[in-house]
């Protein structure tokens, strides 16, 4: 499976064309690793679905018990140790199943997504509002406004949890690399990250997975401060970089943003950091 790997500044930084490709450089990594770290990616979607989903479905003619079955037993399968079934894998995954994978494989402990797509992952407090639909659980919403921070977080089933980037206006998307912006999102991660034991999230072994959609202004990807990100970048195990080229055209804000220029512009802010 293709990818570019540069050194830069004595960090490993990977970059691939579709998002699931980057299945391959986190499975090389990972065998020099004890144990799984995590991941923290920064993407317009969530990336969420269950690994296999849509081969399943293609594979079983629309059948969901059949393309359930199928993906059980694909997904017993998932591992990060043997080349020719991880290869034949990525083949088989679509560019947002690939996280669930790596979760099954043992590749990554757990997921943080930052993202502007989806809802982000409910706290207990949230859940335990919204969710009952009792008679009882209407009424009490008539009542009382839905509940503050400082909240506690379940791990979910799927391992992921989803941090909501903001809005997908223009001020909004310009501030996704401030440091401010970025400080902020991260102190709601933490009580998440903690439900799964992890203290103090950029201390615990990451990987930093950026997905270029994630910018869709030139301003985005020029922050007045970088301090954050720059942070980020020096205390990452490696870095993988998605391309995803026809997304970037999709969610752009201005029509003289592309991959390319996206590129050139997170890897400037790599080398800053990391010189």
């Amino acid at each position: 499976m293709e990818y570019t790997l540069k050194i830069i500044g004595g960090k490993a930084v990977y970059i691939v064309e579709e998002h699931h490709q980057a299945l391959i450089p986190w499975s090389i990594e990972r065998r020099k690793m004890a144990s799984p770290p995590v991941l923290i990616t920064f993407d317009y979607h969530t990336d969420t679905r269950p690994a296999f989903l849509h081969y399943a479905f293609s594979a079983a003619g629309q059948d969901e018990r059949k393309a359930a079955i199928l993906r059980r037993e694909m997904s017993s399968a998932a591992a990060y140790d043997n080349d020719a079934r991880l290869a034949a894998a990525v083949k088989q995954l679509s560019n947002d199943e690939h996280i669930d994978y790596a979760i099954r494989a043992g590749i990554i402990k757990n997921a943080f997504v930052f993202s502007f797509e989806g809802n982000a992952t409910w706290s207990v407090q949230e859940r335990k509002y919204w969710e009952d639909d009792s008679p009882q659980g209407v009424m009490r919403r008539t009542k009382a406004p839905p509940p503050l921070p400082s909240y506690t977080y379940e791990e979910p089933e799927n391992m992921i949890f989803i941090i909501n980037a903001g809005g997908s206006g223009i001020k909004s998307a310009n501030r996704v690399l401030e440091s401010d912006f970025l400080r902020d999102k991260f102190e709601s991660a933490a009580p998440m990250a903690a439900c799964a034991g992890i203290d103090d999230l950029p201390e615990y072994p990451f990987i930093l997975d950026i997905d270029l959609d994630y910018f869709t202004t030139k301003k985005s990807i020029n922050p007045d401060d970088a301090s954050f990100f720059s942070m980020l970048v020096k205390k990452s195990q490696f870095i993988t970089i998605a391309r995803e080229p026809d997304f970037v055209m999709r969610h752009r804000m201005e029509n003289d943003l592309d991959s390319d220029y996206l590129l050139n512009e997170l890897l400037r802010h790599i080398e800053r950091a990391m010189n």
